[in-house]
């Protein structure tokens, strides 16, 4: 039986039809299930959480595989399903809840960081709120793979210079690196999306990729940058940290020698480190 079939069964059965208001999309092309799968590099001694269960088509690919799946899943009528499903499998968890609310630490007790795998199709309206919950457990998290909007997606592995580069690109890097590994269309969900979507693959890094003396000027001068990417960068820096002393920050640029005309998306998250740096030493 194909997966829109499946969906479609359930909704008859139900009379409940895919919620909107939390974003339900299945994923329902079967061939693509495997290779999330593979993507993730889920093993046998893996526990593998997965956000937003669903009606379990891609959980019943984990569960042969990983060594202990925990599914969460917010809607109780698909809760439901799952448990029928999945209950009687040893090592299965199913946990009905919204996972912005959950505390994820006792998740991962026992097991390496290196073998605590994330997948989600997450729901595009809570997709980056719930990929920057998870990178906060960068010290138990090994890699996710993440459902995004293709064009969030593109934001999250902008390279310097792009115009898709901004604070949401630096952010991410700093806690993770980050590649695309699979686009797919519209018609591989139902209800069919109106945007593509791409699968995105984190892998954590158990230190942030630069040393950075204070994170809240560090990421302050960063959505400084960007909220004013048409001015330069001295501009923007002074009307976004308003309460920074800019003749400082004029003899952080001097000591530097990066120059302050530049805008923000020309540069590298190491330079934004150093401005940081250089400037709590100054003043400190």
């Amino acid at each position: 039986m194909s997966l829109k079939r499946k969906v479609h069964d359930f909704v008859c059965h139900t009379g409940r039809y895919p919620n909107k208001k939390l974003g339900q999309n299945f994923l329902i092309d079967a061939n693509i299930l495997p290779k999330i799968v593979s993507e993730a590099g889920v093993e046998s001694v893996d526990l593998v959480v997965e956000i937003g269960a669903g009606l379990g088509f891609l959980t019943s690919e984990i569960v042969q595989i990983a060594e202990k799946t925990v599914a969460i899943e917010v809607d109780s009528y698909l809760c439901d399903t799952l448990h029928e499903q999945f209950s009687k499998i040893p090592n299965f968890t199913l946990i009905e809840e919204d996972v912005l609310q959950l505390n994820l630490s006792n998740l991962f007790l026992d097991y390496d960081r290196k073998n605590v795998k994330i997948i989600g199709n997450l729901p595009y309206y809570a997709s980056t709120p719930i990929m920057w919950k998870l990178l906060e457990y960068n010290q138990h998290i090994g890699s996710c793979l993440l459902m995004f909007q293709k064009e969030v997606a593109r934001r999250i592995v902008a390279s310097p210079g792009s115009k898709d580069y901004g604070a949401l690109s630096i952010g991410i890097d700093y806690y993770a690196k980050a590649e695309i590994v699979l686009h797919l269309s519209p018609n591989q969900f139902y209800p069919v999306p109106k945007v593509s979507s791409s699968l995105v693959k984190l892998t954590l890094r158990p230190q942030p990729k630069v040393l950075v003396k204070d994170e809240v000027l560090f990421f302050q001068l960063i959505r400084s940058a960007f909220q004013f990417r048409r001015k330069m960068l001295r501009n923007a820096i002074g009307n976004g940290c308003v309460s920074l002393d800019m003749k400082q920050m004029d003899r952080v640029f001097t000591t530097l020698k990066i120059d302050s005309d530049r805008r923000g998306e020309t540069l590298y998250i190491s330079e934004f480190a150093e401005i940081a740096n250089t400037f709590t030493e100054i003043t400190n």
